[in-house]
């Protein structure tokens, strides 16, 4: 494989942003285990900012090529590969994809690790793909692996408007926890007013002289004593009005400081001094007294625990789009019917022991729920959830509501007809962009979308939902797991359990048993065993195995 000569960005010297340089170097052929990637978008971050500046503490020698996540094209591998042929990594050139670097993206190609690669999602621009890494990681990173992030938390995040500020808004909201969000300017508050959907309340523009009395405003406005997290790229003047009401068990998270930014394409370190002579400090001591906590992280120095940074990098829902859906058949009226008839089983077997009959009541909610187990529980265990495809005939997708999305599947003249009156588009009947219920699949983003958004705008998903069906028109809210652990159905039918976890705080939720028998009581549901719990046991009474021989195999490694 021969060289390839490329152009890149250069920092000769660090302190002003003059002194980028673009030159020509070569290229060497990908080493073992990387990865050629012809670059098509880079994605621009404070902290190549700062680095150019030499004021980032991870900033490399000189000279260096800023850039820290890509997007672009796989042009050729590494010499790793398997007896058959293909690469041992999976990668293959002509595949699109997203690369995390430490530094090195200003280029128009690089050579990087395989493990820093990840797939371009479909219909992803390579400037979207670019721009998500980084800001979603540090997100991703701050709210859910050190802030812990639960239903119903008050949530703080500074520079919304921003990359990691947005990111981190669609997680607050996917988790059903409250945000109030700070901006530097009225257009930024317009902004998140339209992207983020937040209410007056929910937004501060800063302004220093009386920042700590917006929040107060704020805080009072949504009926909440303090926030529970702050997430904090600000600091200087900013950081001790937001610790100061951080409630008790309340988490800071910091992940920069963009207050010692300074104005202007050079570094004035003497013109910083002041404001590092002033940045904010506290006490341990007084911290204990308050049970309020401090975390910082930069994740440019877990590089090298890539292992941390894969499972950070999957969130695969677009912020601001709506989860897909697959069309599964009738699988409601199904596992409905093959509960029930699980429950007569069991009802017969229990009058063949006891002479006594009984009520069996099975509900189609409840079997959905049964069959849906992963969400709620991987959600109970703190991990995001997956949604399958969307298909490609008929109107099948989920649109949005004030609250939320709400799906509707159609795929039958009549609802196509009382939907178009619905939305105040009658026309749609006869239209030749509805021919085929291909049309209608082909038509539903740039049609149909508009129209039903533009109807359900000032209703709630169940209520769009709930109309939506008295018209004949199959629909419902898309519930999430934090949805189904709130409604009182399920709560009332004991459809979600909880099931204590000696390694955490939160319990696991587990699916109830949807199939209610009139004469038998449900439960309890005690912790699933741990492992190893019963070895003994179990080699007593299988193998007969006694004490000694029990200490033999446990000294010896064969049993833990």
């Amino acid at each position: 494989m021969a060289n390839l000569t490329r152009e890149r960005w250069s920092v000769t010297r660090t302190g002003s942003l003059d002194d980028l340089r673009l030159e020509r170097d070569t290229l060497p052929p990908p080493g073992r285990g990387e990865v050629r990637v012809a670059v098509r978008a880079v994605g621009l971050n404070l902290a190549d900012v700062f680095a150019c500046l030499g004021l980032y503490s991870a900033t490399p020698p000189t000279p260096f090529t800023p850039g820290l996540e890509v997007a672009g094209v796989v042009e050729a591998v590494g010499s790793e590969r398997t007896p058959d042929g293909p690469p041992e990594h999976g990668w293959r050139p002509g595949d699109r994809v997203i690369a995390l670097t430490k530094f090195g993206g200003f280029a128009t190609a690089i050579n990087i690790d395989r493990r820093y690669l990840r797939p371009l999602q479909n219909g992803w621009s390579f400037a979207e793909g670019a721009a998500f890494a980084v800001q979603a990681l540090t997100a991703w990173y701050a709210l859910h692996t050190l802030a812990c992030v639960r239903q119903r938390d008050v949530v703080l995040v500074h520079s919304g408007a921003g990359g990691v500020g947005l990111s981190a808004l669609a997680l607050v909201d996917a988790c059903s926890a409250t945000a109030v969000a700070t901006v530097g300017s009225e257009a930024k508050r317009r902004l998140l007013v339209e992207r983020a959907h937040l209410a007056p309340e929910q937004i501060v523009v800063r302004d220093r002289r009386r920042f700590a009395a917006q929040l107060d405003d704020s805080l009072r406005a949504l009926g909440a004593p303090g926030f529970d997290i702050v997430l904090d790229g600000i600091a200087g003047p900013y950081f001790m009005p937001a610790f100061k009401r951080l409630q008790p068990e309340g988490r800071m998270v910091i992940f920069g400081a963009t207050d010692m930014m300074p104005a202007g394409r050079r570094t004035s370190r003497l013109r910083l001094l002041p404001r590092y002579l002033r940045r904010p400090r506290i006490d341990p001591m007084r911290m204990m007294s308050s049970n309020r906590s401090v975390m910082a992280f930069n994740l440019i120095w877990l590089w090298d625990r890539v292992d941390r940074l894969a499972g950070l990098y999957e969130p695969n829902r677009k912020e601001g789009q709506p989860p897909p859906v697959v069309v599964a058949g009738a699988l409601g009226d199904i596992s409905s019917a093959l509960f029930a008839v699980i429950g007569v089983l069991c009802a017969l077997r229990h009058r063949e022991r006891t002479g006594l009959g009984q009520v069996v009541d099975v509900a189609m909610l409840d079997a959905m729920v049964a069959v849906s187990d992963m969400p709620p529980f991987l959600w109970s265990m703190g991990a995001p959830e997956r949604w399958a495809a969307a298909g490609s005939l008929g109107i099948c997708a989920a649109f949005r509501a004030s609250d939320g999305w709400f799906v509707v599947a159609i795929f039958r003249e009549h609802q196509l007809e009382r939907l178009a009156r619905a939305v105040g588009h009658p026309e749609w009947v006869g239209d030749p962009r509805f021919a085929t219920r291909e049309d209608w699949a082909r038509s539903t983003e740039p049609v149909v979308r508009p129209a039903l958004e533009a109807w359900a705008a000032d209703k709630t998903k169940l209520e769009a939902s709930r109309l939506l069906c008295e018209m004949g028109i199959v629909a419902g809210p898309s519930n999430t797991a934090a949805d189904l652990a709130a409604d009182p159905h399920v709560a009332m039918r004991d459809m979600l359990i909880e099931v204590p976890r000696p390694d955490g705080e939160r319990p696991m939720l587990v699916v109830g048993n949807p199939v209610k028998l009139s004469r038998v009581a449900e439960g309890p549901v005690a912790a699933f065993p741990s492992l190893g719990e019963h070895t003994d046991d179990v080699l007593r009474a299988v193998l007969g195995v006694d004490d000694a021989e029990l200490e033999r195999l446990r000294a010896a490694g064969v049993i833990g």
